[in-house]
């Protein structure tokens, strides 16, 4: 996206020294700026394949969803990366059930 402002945009590493950054970005539409938004970036290096990226409209769920990726690479790896979000609440959501249930 080329920049049409002059004022420098938040960018920053979270959680410190994790190599996720997130960075502050304006929402336009014909050249007209409404409001920001928040992309997570998620290293290569971290996934163990391409970088991931995900948009969100406010900091806070940005920052936690950095946050919940940093600590599933942590427990499980590059394997956490290989399923998306929707089938990883999935497995959770099933885990959660079969322990009620016994």
């Amino acid at each position: 996206m080329a920049r049409t402002t002059n004022t420098a945009l938040a960018s920053w590493e979270y959680p410190k020294k994790s190599g996720i950054r997130i960075r502050e970005l304006l929402n336009q539409h014909d050249g007209d700026a409404f409001g920001a938004s928040y992309l997570v970036t998620i290293p290569a290096k971290a996934t163990g394949k391409g970088r991931e990226r995900k948009q969100f409209k406010n900091r806070p769920d940005a920052e936690a969803w950095a946050d919940k990726a940093f600590r599933g690479q942590r427990m499980e790896g590059e394997g956490f990366f290989a399923l998306s979000d929707a089938t990883r609440r999935s497995l959770k959501h099933q885990a959660f059930w079969h322990l009620i249930m016994s």
